[in-house]
Parts: structure tokens; C-alpha cells; sequence
């Protein structure tokens, strides 16, 4: 990357800034006015309309993006990086979309002796992964609303829980890997960011595990950030309680469905569930699909856990490598990776589509 001219680094962070909010203005604010399947969908993941039409809805999103944006920036440059490179890593950070300008990623301070970039680098790839309602509450002061909201609990909860469990692990491995570079790559992945400050290919198999967890769950939902995203996650676990509660209690007894203060309905668990499942069958699918691609063109050194990793991801749209991916990748390999990438970005949407009209049209003959 450091022979690449700068013009066009920051050409390709401002379309990644551009294209990850567009995405989230696209998916979550125009399609719903659009198509009433649509409006089903996206209205049970993004919850209610953030302002009372599209315009304006637009102008707050693209107000908080740009806000946020140039905090970053001011937190990088204030952590070692010049100005262009603050500019773009923050732009690519608050998109989650992790590219940098440099070959090594955040590495390229980090080994040099720079420790805060670890630290300014995680705090705007969280603010990045997290709901734009929330935000819109921390913006504007409300912060016991910012506190209250079940999507932040159960981010920073699930956050806090798979670190943990990261660092565990490690020392009982005595692994002897950087604790804070697996915690850095840890959030990295959780927000589905994907900037990287080392080899991750070295891990063990339980360390690549735990991420690949983390880069499945995803950041919140309505924010750039990729995955299942965190209230999926959480309806998911929490439905599981649901339902032994159901069989447990007597049958006079009404389970509520609850997250927060929000009562459930059994059509958003449905749909929550199913989402998961895609999520999990394609993971699975493609992740095969790879690692049969990898052994039939004799490429040695990965086993199914890397496939796995690089699939999921690519699902998530992280950019995190166990070194799979490279341009000498056989072209099957790249096409199913850019099918994880499109139809992840995309939150699944075309298949939606396509099942939809298939039965739309079953239903008209």
C-alpha cells in the first residue's frame, strides 16, 4: 500500500465512508417505504424510523457520521498519525470497513512503539458498530437513555464476555501471544472493523474460535457494522430461555418476550431465528465450499478452522486474515469469498427477494 499515491487511499476510504453509511441509509431508511415485505424485514432488525421522514432521517445520519468522523480524526492525530492518515483511518473506522494506507494496518504503529493507536483506533470502531439511535441519545446529552438501551448493555456485555474468556484462555494456553493485540483483534472483529495489528494465522484453534464468534455476532444493528449484530444475538439466546419457560411452566402462565422494556412478538423471534440460521447454513456452505477449493488446488498450511475464519469473515465484511486471502488465491476461491462478502453486506436481502417471489409467484398461479 505505501506505493499506492495517497489521492487514491483517500479516494478508496471516502467511497468506503460514502458506501457503508449508504448502505445503512438504503437498508434501513428507503427500502421499508419501498415494498411492504421490505418494511417487515427491516422494520423488526432496525426498529422504528429514526426521523419522521427520509429526508430528514438522512440529514441526522450524515450529521452523527460526520461528527464522530472528525472526533476520530482529532483522536488520531492526537495518538501519532499525520493528518492524511488520520482522515482515512478514521473515515474507514466509523464505516467499519478497516482499510488502511498502510500494508501492515494499525501494526504499522503499533510495532514502532505506539501503544495509544491501540487504544484511540478501538474507541472509534465501537462508536462505529453502535446503533445510530444510540448515538442520535449520546449526541444530544440523553445519556440515561444511551445507558437504558438493551442494544448497548448487550454489546458491551457480549464484548466484555468474549474478551474475557480470550484472555482466559490464552494464559491457561500460555500461548505467549500479545494479550493486547487479541484483545485489539477481538474488537476489530466484534465490530466487524477489521484492522489488524499482527498474525493471526499463529493463533490456536480455541483463539481463532473465539473470533470467529465475535465476527459472527457483529456490531448493533442500524449502524455500519456487519454479522448477525448484537440484538439478533441476543433475541436468539434469550428465546432459547423463552422456550424452556414455556415448556416448564404451567400452561396458565404467559411467557412475555421481552428485551428491555421492547415486548417481543412471536413474528420477530421468527424472523430473528431464521435470520441466524441463513446466517450459519451459508457459513457452513462456504466455508466448505473453500476449504475443498483450498485442498483440490493444493494450497497447504490451513485447516478447516482457517476456512472457517476467512468465510465468516468475509460474512461479516471484517477484512481480519489468516492469510487465505491473497492474488494468488485459485479464482473459485475469490468468487466464493466475494458471494460472502455481497450477500453479508447486503444482510441477505437478494435472497429474501428471490424466496419471496418464488412463492409470490406460486401464490398468482
Amino acid at each position: 500500500l505505501e506505493s499506492i499515491p495517497y489521492v487514491v487511499l483517500t479516494w478508496r476510504a471516502i467511497t468506503q465512508w460514502l458506501g457503508e453509511l449508504g448502505t445503512v441509509v438504503v437498508a434501513g431508511i428507503v427500502l421499508p417505504f419501498l415494498h411492504a415485505s421490505l418494511l417487515k424485514v427491516y422494520s423488526i432488525e432496525r426498529g422504528p424510523k429514526f426521523a419522521s421522514t427520509i429526508r430528514r432521517s438522512i440529514v441526522g445520519l450524515f450529521t452523527i457520521y460526520l461528527a464522530y468522523t472528525l472526533i476520530g480524526v482529532f483522536l488520531f492525530v492526537v495518538s501519532g498519525m499525520s493528518f492524511i492518515d488520520a482522515l482515512t483511518h478514521s473515515m474507514t473506522a466509523i464505516a467499519t470497513g478497516g482499510m488502511s494506507t498502510k500494508t501492515e494496518s494499525i501494526g504499522y504503529w503499533y510495532f514502532r512503539g505506539n501503544s495509544m493507536i491501540l487504544a484511540t483506533t478501538s474507541i472509534v470502531m465501537i462508536i462505529g458498530a453502535l446503533n445510530f439511535r444510540d448515538l442520535k441519545a449520546l449526541s444530544t446529552g440523553n445519556l440515561k437513555s444511551f445507558a437504558k438501551s438493551p442494544e448497548v448493555r448487550g454489546f458491551f456485555a457480549i464484548l466484555l464476555t468474549i474478551i474475557a474468556t480470550a484472555a482466559i484462555a490464552s494464559i491457561i494456553l500460555s500461548s505467549g501471544h500479545d494479550i493486547a493485540a487479541l484483545i485489539y483483534h477481538i474488537i476489530s472483529g466484534y465490530t466487524t472493523t477489521g484492522f489488524q495489528v499482527g498474525d493471526i494465522k499463529s493463533y490456536p484453534t480455541i483463539l481463532k474460535a473465539i473470533l470467529i464468534i465475535s465476527m459472527a455476532i457483529g456490531g448493533a444493528t442500524f449502524s455500519t457494522a456487519g454479522g448477525i449484530k448484537t440484538r439478533r444475538a441476543v433475541i436468539a439466546l434469550k428465546s432459547i430461555l423463552w422456550d424452556i419457560e414455556r415448556v416448564v411452566l404451567p400452561r396458565e402462565y404467559r411467557v412475555v418476550k421481552r428485551i428491555g422494556e421492547e415486548v417481543l412478538d412471536d413474528e420477530v423471534v421468527a424472523s430473528t431465528i431464521t435470520y441466524v440460521i441463513i446466517y450459519v447454513l451459508f457459513q457452513i456452505l462456504l466455508s466448505t465450499s473453500l476449504y475443498l477449493c483450498l485442498v483440490a488446488s493444493n494450497i497447504k498450511g490451513f485447516d478447516y478452522v482457517d476456512a472457517v475464519f476467512e468465510v465468516t469473515s468475509a460474512l461479516s465484511c471484517v477484512g481480519l486474515s489468516v492469510n487465505i486471502t491473497s492474488s494468488t488465491l485459485p479464482i473459485l476461491a475469490k468468487v466464493i469469498l466475494m458471494i460472502a462478502m455481497y450477500l453479508g453486506r447486503l444482510e441477505f436481502l437478494p435472497l429474501y427477494l428471490l424466496v419471496g417471489y418464488y412463492y409470490r409467484k406460486r401464490v398468482l398461479l
